[in-house]
């Protein structure tokens, strides 16, 4: 999961704390599940998390 977050392919919405995954991963059995399970974000710089979540889902296209 970590390799997916650093290529931006999973995401955590600060706002709702749920995990993303790009639409393209959806197909996947192993990752679909993921996406919309709530996150625990414990001691995380949120500014960071809104950063990469606004970046991942910029280039994840039309939904």
């Amino acid at each position: 999961m970590h390799v997916l977050f650093d290529r931006g392919l999973m995401a955590v919405d600060p706002a709702t704390k749920q995990v993303c995954v790009a639409p393209v991963l959806h197909v996947y059995e192993s990752y679909a599940p993921l996406n919309g399970r709530r996150a625990t974000l414990v001691g995380v710089d949120l500014t960071a998390v809104r950063e990469h979540f606004d970046v991942a889902v910029a280039t994840w296209g039309p939904a």
